[in-house]
């Protein structure tokens, strides 16, 4: 017979103590990242910084001259009587002086030309003086007629007869054009200019070959300035 076995559980005995920390696992892998958060408000204008202390630059070149503008005075010269004679240069009258009353009557006469002037002067010959700042002598218009019997410019081959602008203060020619055989009624020229000074006095030379003998026709000259 055999003998039976029995087995008796006892009660859990007491808790043990704690063991020591394990050693730190390894990092893990980074995450993705986050959505981007909403914009701060603006933050408030900074004080204007100071003024730069940096040296002035140098002056640029000086312009071109301007052209004469449509709105410019215009002088008229004339010869309305006679023939400038037998002088190879001559001058024609300015229209607008006090003596003229400003029109051409048949009183207009060309001649010698005034000597070199400045100041005051009721010399005929000149229109003048240029006002303060100067004047830019441009557009230059010559017409030419043969009444009272002259011989007209440009009526024998070869002939040049030229119609100039000068100042007489100075000498200088400002504009000037040519009648030609060619062209024997008028001339012009719009494509240069001269600039006379304050104070200066212009006047209209007639140049005239010998060979006219001195004989030309009726002149009126234009400019402006």
């Amino acid at each position: 017979m055999r003998g039976v076995q029995v087995s008796v559980v006892g009660q859990p005995g007491a808790a043990g103590a704690t063991g020591a920390t394990g050693p730190a696992g390894s990092t893990g892998a980074t995450g993705p990242a986050g959505a981007t958060g909403a914009s701060g408000p603006a933050g408030a204008t900074g004080a204007t910084g100071p003024t730069g202390a940096g040296a002035t630059g140098p002056t640029g070149p000086e312009g071109k001259e301007g052209k004469a503008s449509s709105s410019a005075s215009i002088a008229q010269f004339a010869n309305t009587g006679n023939g400038p004679g037998s002088d190879s240069e001559s001058c024609l009258w300015n229209v607008f002086t006090p003596d003229n009353e400003h029109t051409v009557n048949t009183e207009i006469q060309p001649g010698t030309c005034a000597a070199v002037t400045s100041g005051y002067t009721t010399e005929k010959t000149l229109a003048g003086p240029v006002p303060a700042g100067g004047a830019t002598v441009s557009d230059l218009y010559a017409t030419v007629g043969g009444s009272h019997g002259y011989q007209p410019p440009g009526e024998k081959p070869g002939e040049t007869v030229t119609v100039s602008v000068v100042d007489n203060s100075t000498g200088a020619t400002m504009v000037s054009c040519q009648i030609t055989e060619a062209q024997k009624t008028s001339c012009s020229n719009s494509s240069e200019s001269g600039k006379a000074s304050a104070g200066d006095w212009l006047e209209v030379k007639i140049t005239i070959p010998s060979q006219n003998g001195g004989k030309n026709g009726d002149w009126l000259v234009t400019f402006r300035w």
